[in-house]
């Protein structure tokens, strides 16, 4: 059987402009995934506001108008979408996967036509929607398409900045070889049937957002016109003792609203009720990721003779955070996006977990540029003493809030070298799963840094979306291996010390 480990959250989008989440509204912790653990992701910042007015009420009930904006009055009748042909292929290699004739995954309007580009834009009406093309692709923060995708050369930046200067003329068609290649599939296939189950699977269920918050409701959740929406759905697990996760398959129901999805697992559930329902703040105490997917992502199946650490019946809790986009207004969006999950009680000889690494001892004031380090001393760890072997990492997770910027983790080799595990941007909207495999050896260390942009007053560790975090969480095994505690609100496999 072939084998897939975890992989990046990828969210789709090219665009003139992609929403900035509300400032209160939540965000996942990651995203993206991807396939497996967010964003995520991304999942703005009090500086994005202004380019996002908020959902599109404006427009007509059930999604936007039917043909979008009017007919150029200077439309070439054999050039149906009326942009010159180069426009065309930038487009539909870096926008129109989600940007579609009929927009998936959250993206608030199509990028097909002449009379997409020059249509109002929705964050400033005034300005036209290719005004703010390059400004997306260019912006550092939060570029288009976002990553892990691949950003638009200078060649395809050059194309769009010339056409705009010249005043966005219309044009001619792709002739013969010129004819751009259809977009790149930023999906799963949502009409075609989830696979058989490994043969090792005691366990096959699906986990699926729902509309009544009661156990075993099958209604789809009603999806409001907000611009970014995280919603928390809980549900107990169906075994009794331990067993290792083998593979996380996501369903993606409404295409046009469906942001990104994450699981997590609690250990004991809490106050957590079977078929809870409740809005999510992108805070998960006590909680620990387990799988992800965002637009791109495939299933997430976990190497042969490696099982993932999944909560313990009957206490354990699963906790499904779903973010939805639905700028564009549909007044008929109805969602049961979800994951199958395989489990077996017939535990394999690895096991995997999700590990945390950053620093939880963090403070920021006055406006400015802030950074903050933890380290990772897996020798401190008592198992790390007395079982030596090498600790294989899958990939990682950042984790911050609106503040972050970036985030790096350096392995620091016992013979003085030093490797960079990831070294990334953050966004609050795009958090994503990065795979970064690497093995850490008896005397190597691990040193993360998180970077902040601070606009001014006060800002500290802290669980709600309006305080900060520095995290990276780590799929490694041998579980455990990387536990060395430091963590303030007690998350479980920390390793911050």
């Amino acid at each position: 059987m072939r084998t897939l480990v975890i992989t990046s959250l990828i969210l789709c989008g090219c665009g003139a402009e992609e929403a900035a989440s509300s400032g209160d509204a939540g965000g996942a912790n990651a995203a993206p995934l991807p396939s497996v653990f967010d964003s995520g992701p991304s999942f703005g910042s009090p500086a994005d506001q202004d380019d996002d007015p908020g959902p599109g009420l404006d427009e007509a009930p059930g999604g936007p108008a039917e043909g979008g904006a009017a007919p150029p009055e200077d439309l070439d009748p054999d050039n149906p979408s009326g942009l010159p042909c180069a426009m065309s292929t930038v487009l539909a290699a870096r926008c129109t996967g989600c940007h579609a004739e009929s927009p998936r995954f959250g993206a608030p309007m199509p990028l097909l036509t002449l009379a997409d580009l020059r249509a109002p834009s929705l964050s400033d009406p005034s300005r036209p929607v290719h005004d703010l093309v390059v400004e997306r692709m260019l912006n550092e923060r939060r570029p288009m398409p976002p990553p892990p995708q691949p950003p638009a050369d200078e060649a395809e930046i050059a194309v769009i900045r010339d056409w705009v200067d010249a005043g966005a003329p219309a044009g001619g068609a792709c002739l013969g070889e010129d004819v751009p290649p259809p977009p790149p599939d930023v999906g799963l296939d949502i009409d075609a049937p989830l696979p058989p189950p490994h043969e090792d699977c005691d366990y096959v269920f699906e986990l699926r957002a729902h509309g009544v918050g009661v156990a075993n409701d099958e209604t789809p959740y009603s999806v409001p016109p907000l611009t970014d929406l995280y919603v928390n759905f809980t549900f107990n697990v169906p075994w009794t003792g331990s067993v290792h996760g083998l593979s996380f398959h996501p369903i993606v129901d409404d295409e046009r609203v469906l942001h990104h999805m994450l699981l997590y697992s609690h250990p004991i559930g809490g106050n957590l009720l079977n078929g809870t329902v409740v809005p999510g703040i992108g805070a998960h105490p006590g909680e620990s990721l387990v799988a992800g997917w965002a637009p791109g992502g495939i299933p997430s199946v976990m190497p042969d003779g490696v099982g993932m650490e999944l909560p313990p019946g009957p206490t354990g809790r699963f906790i499904l955070e779903v973010h939805y986009h639905n700028e564009a207004g549909y007044l008929d969006a109805l969602d049961r996006s979800g994951f199958r999950v395989c489990a077996t009680s017939r535990k394999r000889e690895q096991t995997a977990a999700v590990h945390l690494l950053g620093t939880e001892l963090l403070a920021m004031a006055g406006p400015g540029e802030f950074r903050f380090t933890g380290l990772c001393h897996p020798w401190l760890n008592l198992s790390g003493i007395f079982n030596r072997e090498p600790v294989t990492i899958v990939s990682s997770s950042p984790h911050l809030h609106q503040r972050g910027r970036h985030l790096t983790t350096k392995i620091h080799r016992q013979d003085g070298s030093t490797d960079i595990l990831i070294d990334v941007p953050f966004d609050w909207d795009n958090q994503l799963i990065h795979p970064t495999p690497a093995t850490i050896y008896p005397g190597d260390w691990l040193e993360t840094t998180c970077t902040y942009e601070n606009e001014g007053g006060i800002a500290v560790f802290g669980i709600r979306t309006e305080d900060e975090m520095c995290q990276n969480y780590i799929l490694a095994y041998p579980v455990g291996a990387l536990d060395t505690g430091g963590s303030l609100i007690l998350e479980a496999h920390a390793c911050m010390l």
